[in-house]
């Protein structure tokens, strides 16, 4: 299940991977109230290791690993932080 999407499933868009750091724009904000357009697809939050069921409603929190799918990643970048090149962890 994914949230926010206006996008249609047979569009060539790219998968970006980011973190929730503390204090960004999206610690605390809801998936529906990103200010991240609405050509962006939010499919994937892991807390903890663990999968998050991802709606408009889901809360996001400093920690919370994020898979969205989009054509361009420059909104996103502007909410989410970048993992670093060939990082698993948690920026930080």
């Amino acid at each position: 299940m994914g949230a926010r999407s206006a996008v249609p499933a047979t569009s060539q868009k790219g998968l970006h991977r980011y973190f929730v750091t503390p204090g960004s724009p999206a610690d605390g904000c809801t998936i529906g109230d990103l200010a991240v357009g609405d050509q962006v697809w939010i499919s994937m939050v892991s807390r903890g290791g663990r999968l998050v069921n991802v709606g408009g409603q889901t809360v996001l929190k400093a920690g919370d690993e994020v898979l969205a799918l989009a054509d361009e990643d420059g909104d996103l970048d502007a909410v989410f932080t970048r993992p670093r090149r060939h990082d698993r962890k948690q920026p930080g």
